[in-house]
């Protein structure tokens, strides 16, 4: 699902798609945040099951071998994904890596149950089973209001910080309606800049240029700038940064 939604994802830009492909990869997100509510669902019904009486767990050497280098191969691909995943601002990788993160929990929680039942304590089984199933779950939850983030257009960059930089440019007076958009390793930014009432349509438009190039060199995440030149009002100077 990953490689299919980041295949999608990398397409170019096209007439139909002018803003390109990257929801495509937030969609995969959000299907992996399925997945994991299914098998959060089966975990809890086997817990269940397992607490009900109905639980058949055996406990050898292979079972602590199997588990042993299914916790330890988990752990090392989550911990991979989680990096490379917020390195690129990568919505599936780090939804993925938070997939295997449940591997791992219920890799963790076999381990430790296969010793209690090995003890005495049969019921280990089912209870932990079952707070794994809340914690899959629980980190489901979590993919889905990442998705949400970036399907509902919420704000990606400080409103603050962005107005601050583009005052910084010379020949700005002044800047508002700063709005950004999009997912987190691609980011669209508008905005509107004032300048002075007598400046050139060349002039605003080498403004415009240097505001974007110095947001892009703040932000690396920008895929866009969109700046709208305003004159400020006659005999302002300065107004503040709205």
């Amino acid at each position: 699902m990953g490689l299919i939604g980041l295949w999608f994802a990398a397409r170019p830009t096209d007439r139909s798609h002018p803003y390109g492909h990257c929801k495509f990869e937030t969609f995969a997100a959000a299907a992996i945040a399925v997945m994991l509510g299914v098998a959060g669902y089966t975990v809890g019904r086997g817990a269940i099951g397992s607490l009900q009486g109905h639980s058949g767990a055996r406990v050898t050497f292979a079972s602590f071998a199997i588990m042993i280098g299914t916790l330890a191969v988990n752990l090392a691909v989550t911990t991979w994904q989680s990096r490379a995943g917020r390195r690129l601002g990568s919505e599936v990788l780090v939804a993925d890596a938070r997939h295997t993160l449940s591997d791992v929990m219920v890799s963790s929680a076999v381990v430790v149950s296969l010793i209690l039942v090995k003890v005495g304590f049969g019921k280990a089984d089912g209870v932990l089973a079952l707070l794994v199933a809340v914690a899959i779950a629980y980190t489901g939850f979590t993919i889905l209001r990442g998705v949400g983030r970036t399907l509902s257009d919420s704000a990606r960059l400080p409103e603050a910080e962005i107005a601050a930089l583009a005052g910084f440019v010379d020949g700005v007076v002044g800047c508002h309606s700063v709005r950004t958009r999009g997912s987190e390793n691609r980011v669209f930014v508008d905005l509107h800049i004032l300048v002075a009432p007598d400046t050139s349509t060349q002039r605003g438009h080498e403004i415009a240029h240097a505001v974007e190039t110095e947001l892009r060199a703040r932000f690396s995440q920008i895929a866009d700038v969109l700046t709208h030149v305003e004159p400020a009002a006659p005999k302002q100077d300065a107004p503040g940064l709205k």
